[in-house]
């Protein structure tokens, strides 16, 4: 017979843990946040990034881990400390097939950070808890409603964007481009570099409506020759473009960044984030504008936007704090901290202080213009279309095969090809 203290002592440890497992299951059945934490809840983030994909700048890390700092203390400043938040970064290209794992094993993380193509991409899964727009409408910008509302339910709550254009030397280029032509005009003197992805390559792609085809051919239409000839137009521009030396393509963003800075190269695409490290590279050198535009375009400005969900494994109370988060990153005083806090990524309803930015030498017309949230649609419908059809480890597979196009080890008829292998109903 046990003694007395040992039976006292073994009945305690099986009623706590009996009322453990029992507040587990209840949890996890219960789906309906509670906005009043009557207990501390503990949260995991994972946010998704280039970091050790594509080439990453030192200042890029640096980015990365202030914006984990950013998220840790809007967290201690909410619900008066009661939540604790575990944040981390997912290489982009591995991200959504880590969360469907992830979701197997019941593991999902609480709160997903990441754009908007694969926030859709996941919801496409079933991997995002969506939730009543009747609850949390007020946070969706009317442009975004299209994007972010499903059913009447809301599967992401977007808090921040950064903007793509273009970077370039001042003593070899005096003014912006406004037009793929006014690269010919300037290719006699002046290098320009690209990064082989959709992004950098999508405004030259709708000068001749290639971005329309491409989209076609990546959704898995049935489209005739002629349909594909706006896709070889761009093709035969680009190609001859490479083989005349006045356009280099490259495979990532550090060896793009460091060409520029180097005087390898006068002119690129880059994302505002990318600024800072530029401006104190180059100092006056560098020249930031709109990315060229064609004129019968509408005149968008690229943007990557974050977007905060929640993810399927969480019980009440951490669906509760994520949704405070997410609130919070949405609301005006963390939208405010947001720009001085991460210079390059701009707040998505509340423009920053002027101060803040200006030191990164933006021109102040272009700085109202990207810090001025758009009331029109300002993601372009064909590159929506491209973005969505590939997930991330496709959208790489592109870059590799573009590469292969530029650089002659593939001609155009084999790149489309290539293209369609990517499709699943299409594959050989």
């Amino acid at each position: 017979m046990l003694p007395f203290s040992r039976l006292i002592s073994k009945r305690i440890v099986f009623t706590f843990s009996c009322l453990l497992f029992s507040s587990f299951l209840c949890s996890c059945g219960i789906k309906k946040a509670d906005n009043k934490l009557k207990f501390p809840a503990f949260i995991t983030v994972l946010r998704s990034d280039n970091i050790n994909n594509s080439g990453t700048s030192a200042l890029e890390s640096k980015l990365n881990g202030s914006f984990h700092k950013f998220i840790k203390e809007l967290t201690r400043d909410t619900h008066s400390g009661n939540i604790f938040t575990s944040v981390y970064t997912i290489n982009d290209a591995y991200f959504v097939n880590s969360l469907s794992k992830m979701s197997r094993s019941g593991l999902m993380p609480d709160g997903i950070i990441t754009d908007i193509y694969n926030t859709r991409n996941l919801y496409s899964k079933s991997l995002i808890d969506e939730q009543s727009s009747d609850l949390l409408g007020e946070y969706i910008p009317s442009h975004l409603e299209s994007l972010l509302i499903v059913d009447n339910k809301i599967i992401g709550i977007p808090f921040a964007r950064a903007s793509l254009l273009a970077c370039y030397n001042t003593k070899k280029i005096y003014s912006a481009l406004y037009g793929i032509n006014d690269l010919a005009s300037y290719s006699k003197d002046v290098d320009f570099a690209f990064r082989a992805n959709i992004h950098h390559f999508f405004w030259t792609m709708q000068y001749f409506d290639a971005d329309i085809a491409l989209s076609r051919l990546l959704s898995g239409s049935d489209i005739s020759g002629n349909a594909y000839k706006p896709l070889f137009s761009w093709l035969d521009w680009l190609k001859k473009s490479v083989d005349d030396g006045d356009i280099v393509v490259v495979r990532n963003s550090v060896d793009l960044l460091s060409m520029l800075i180097n005087d390898d190269v006068d002119w690129v695409p880059c994302w505002s984030h990318n600024i800072p490290e530029l401006r104190e590279k180059m100092g006056l050198d560098l020249g930031v504008a709109f990315l060229p535009l064609q004129a019968n375009k509408v005149d968008h400005i690229n943007y990557k936007y974050e977007i905060f969900s929640f993810g399927r494994d969480s019980s009440s109370s951490q669906l509760s704090a994520s949704m405070l988060i997410a609130q919070a990153l949405a609301g005006p005083w963390q939208q405010r901290k947001l720009a001085s806090s991460l210079p390059g990524i701009f707040p998505l309803k509340s423009s920053a202080q002027p101060s803040e930015l200006s030191n990164l030498g933006f021109d102040k017309n272009l700085l109202d213009d990207i810090q001025t949230p758009s009331t029109e649609e300002n993601i372009d419908q064909s590159m929506l279309d491209i973005m969505t059809s590939l997930d991330y480890q496709n959208r790489y597979l592109f870059e590799s095969i573009l590469l292969e196009y530029v650089y002659g080890v593939i001609n155009s008829d084999e790149f489309i090809e290539a293209l369609k292998q990517m499709i699943p109903d299409q594959g050989s």
